[in-house]
């Protein structure tokens, strides 16, 4: 294989989650006999796990993203005159509170100084993408908190 054109465009996280659980249906076999590289079967695994996983937008219950839905999204943002990888970011973030859509948009206070305009934005991306699952984020938050705790332990203890 033979990279033409490095970079040539920018994917969200959809658009990849989309294309490897195509090609895992039309690929099921694993191995030599399914003509798939290992490596390849390993990163594809884990890249689907990571997009299933809380706090990805990707795991919430309904799914939240589809072309339709990126396409109202892009349309409602707009207004707001976004780059395309602050889009980007807003789409594979989900970012609900003007904390969080700080950490996308660039220059957000000296764009957006009015409190009331990134609550809106962030009330726009929760209206097209809904809601995070709160209690799914807070055991996936939780669970990490518990596996260094229990990591911390196991070193102490050697």
């Amino acid at each position: 294989m033979k990279i033409l054109e490095a970079q040539s465009a920018v994917l969200t996280n959809y658009e990849v989650f989309t294309h490897l659980n195509a090609n895992e249906k039309r690929h099921p076999r694993y191995g030599r006999e399914g003509g798939r590289p290992r490596n390849l079967v390993t990163v594809t695994k884990e890249l689907l796990e990571y997009f299933s996983d809380a706090p990805s937008p990707l795991a919430s219950e309904p799914f939240p993203y589809q072309e339709e839905t990126i396409r109202i999204l892009l349309e409602k943002l707009r207004c707001w005159d976004f780059t395309k990888a602050e889009i980007i970011m807003i789409i594979n973030l989900r970012p609900t509170k003007p904390e969080n859509l700080n950490t996308v948009i660039e220059e957000m206070d000296s764009r957006f100084p009015e409190e009331d305009t990134q609550a809106e934005i962030c009330a726009a991306i929760m209206g097209v993408l809904g809601q995070p699952n709160g209690e799914a984020e807070n055991a996936a938050k939780r669970g990490t908190v518990l596996d260094n705790q229990a990591g911390e332990a196991g070193t102490m203890a050697d």
